[in-house]
């Protein structure tokens, strides 16, 4: 007898363990069995054509200005596999954060890629269990040479992988971001909360020159490393006043002392 079954999921090597069983008396075996999974996957409204990135999931990491493009992550254990549970996520996490957005003129993030794919857990008693479908959201469309994460991390003794992965762009308009130009504002204000939440305000004054440096060259925190000279800069005028005296600068030392990374500015 020949049978087929369908799954609204991938068939991996991993997930066929059924080798048949007894029934009447007698031992049902499973010969010749092959696994044909689909790459054509139904395209939200909105989006462009799905890219495959096999069993590697999306590691963005931040877009040419600094900016932090992750906007969150979501895993689906209801229902068979749907690319539609990402776009709607995507446009309620967009529809929040817009409603919700902060005062300070910091941009809200909106959803414009998202990255789903199947997460399956390699226990350590051999058994394999699908834990669903992860969807994460970007508001930048990431290109496939970023999808690099394999997945394979453990928790304890048991094996967590990617498999069936796609990336989603929305549909281009003039709004979107290209991660390799970056986005200039986001990274603006973020600089800004990294600024606010190490106390840096003091590196801010000596760097654009409120006070005199006490070197030749001022130490760049780590929190800031990440940024180019434009950002910061930006950063920092929004966030120091001219000034000038022995206390701040004894302040600015002292906190570039617990932060400074390698990097300096000149």
């Amino acid at each position: 007898m020949i049978k087929c079954s369908y799954w609204g999921g991938p068939v991996t090597v991993q997930n066929t363990v059924n080798v048949g069983q007894p029934r009447g008396g007698f031992e049902v075996a499973i010969t010749g069995s092959n696994g044909y999974v689909t790459t054509q996957l139904n395209t939200p409204s909105g989006y462009q054509d799905g890219v495959a990135y096999g069993a590697n999931a999306m590691n963005a990491p931040y877009d040419a200005q600094g900016y932090n493009t992750f906007m969150g992550s979501k895993l689906f254990t209801q229902g068979t596999w749907d690319t539609s549970l990402c776009s709607q996520y995507c446009e309620s996490q967009t529809t929040y954060n817009l409603k919700t957005a902060p005062k300070d003129g910091t941009p809200a993030k909106v959803c414009k890629f998202f990255n789903t794919y199947i997460l399956t857990a390699l226990k350590a008693d051999g058994s394999v269990v699908t834990q669903g479908q992860y969807c994460s959201l970007y508001t930048e469309a990431w290109p496939i040479r970023y999808a690099t994460n394999g997945g394979s991390w453990y928790y304890g003794k048991d094996q967590y992988v990617v498999n069936y992965s796609f990336g989603f762009a929305k549909t281009a308009n003039s709004s979107d971001i290209n991660p390799l130009d970056g986005d200039v504002k986001g990274a603006v204000y973020q600089a800004v909360a990294d600024i606010k939440w190490s106390s840096l305000q003091p590196f801010c004054s000596t760097y654009l020159g409120y006070n005199t440096a006490t070197a030749t060259a001022t130490t760049l925190p780590y929190d800031l490393a990440k940024y180019p000279a434009t950002v910061i800069s930006s950063a920092c005028s929004m966030q120091a006043t001219p000034a000038s005296s022995s206390s701040t600068l004894n302040s600015f030392a002292t906190s570039t002392t617990a932060t400074a990374a390698s990097t300096t500015v000149v």
